[in-house]
């Protein structure tokens, strides 16, 4: 992704801190559970799927026109992403992604760190990926198209 100026432009977010103090990505108990046991993600520490959809789909049109007469639609992947609010960023939550399998990129813009799973070679590994997601918390999640490490929309790399 690079530094990821070409792919993210994102709006400054406006959010208030939660005052409980409790690190939500941590069970009832208080204890790190298992990696598929669902956990409490508080939906304002994600950056919300129609904001990060909007974004795509702006970085995806101008991909899609640059690229569309040397598409090979073999060499398409796939990968989930997901916008995390940094000041809601809790250690809980960056344990979980990874256990997971979701790593950190260098992309932070305007207070929002953008999460990646590992390139899958077709869409339904990533559709399960999304849906793991999703299982535990991470509701905002979304899998996304690439293309010679461009990022396109799902609905564009379907029709191809």
């Amino acid at each position: 992704f690079g530094d990821g100026s070409q792919f993210f432009n994102f709006k400054s977010l406006t959010t208030t801190a939660d005052s409980s103090g409790r690190d939500p990505a941590l069970n009832n108990t208080g204890e790190k559970g298992l990696v598929t046991e669902p956990i409490l993600v508080n939906n304002e520490s994600m950056q919300s799927k129609e904001s990060l959809l909007k974004e795509i789909e702006s970085i995806s049109n101008e991909n899609e026109q640059a690229i569309t007469k040397d598409l090979i639609s073999d060499n398409i992947k796939y990968l989930v992403e997901l916008g995390m609010v940094d000041s809601f960023n809790s250690e809980g939550y960056i344990t979980k992604l990874k256990q997971l399998g979701v790593e950190q990129t260098p992309l932070k813009v305007n207070g929002i760190t953008i999460y990646v799973s590992q390139l899958f070679n077709n869409l339904p590994d990533a559709e399960s990926k999304l849906a793991e997601l999703i299982k535990v918390g991470f509701t905002e999640a979304v899998v996304v198209g690439s293309y010679n490490g461009k990022i396109l929309t799902k609905k564009f790399v379907k029709g191809k």
